[in-house]
């Protein structure tokens, strides 16, 4: 089954080089699927934990790309959730600038997951405090604040912050749905 051959593959440290086997191949593949009159061929890789932590994972990506095995466009890079929050956002960025889509996958299946937020036995969701504190200057972290009141919300739990020191702020969040 896949998912034990996985398992064993991670056990084994051949992870990595079987990742990295797959995206080579993905030139064939591609060059394949396009021949075959489709238009709109996308090629979707799912890149497993210890490729993605590899050092050389962006330039294999890059190289892929860059020597015409699959048009920018046509790519989606999938990584685990897990595997995603262990690197810096910024170590994505040469990837982006490539223009390949980049999708966050499995999301909500790891520790602290969404699943364990919805079946646990809590009351509230609480904002970090730097999000809060950024909320009216920052348009990210209105967004990200904003996210965290609605999937409170979603989950039946009451969304609560902190590092509420002005009137605006205040504001800011009643207007999002916060009230505590």
């Amino acid at each position: 089954r896949p998912a034990e051959f996985l398992r064993l593959a991670e056990a084994t440290g051949l992870s990595a080089s079987l990742s990295r086997a797959v995206l080579a191949r993905l030139r064939q593949d591609f060059a394949r699927l396009a021949a075959s009159g489709e238009t709109d061929v996308r090629i979707s890789f799912g890149a497993l934990r210890h490729h993605v932590l590899h050092e050389e994972f962006v330039s294999d990506v890059a190289r892929l790309i860059e020597q015409g095995g699959v048009p920018a466009e046509r790519l989606e890079l999938r990584i685990a959730e897990k595997v995603f929050i262990t690197r810096e956002p910024s170590h994505f960025e040469p990837l982006k600038r490539l223009g390949l889509r980049l999708i966050v996958d499995e999301v909500g299946s790891g520790m602290g997951s969404l699943d364990s937020l919805a079946r646990a036995p809590i009351w509230g969701l609480q904002l970090d405090r730097a999000w809060v504190a950024a909320l009216r200057t920052d348009p990210v972290a209105r967004k990200v604040c904003r996210a965290g009141i609605e999937m409170a919300g979603a989950l039946g739990l009451v969304p609560i912050a902190t590092g509420v020191d002005d009137t605006q702020t205040r504001d800011a969040l009643l207007e999002l749905g916060c009230a505590y």
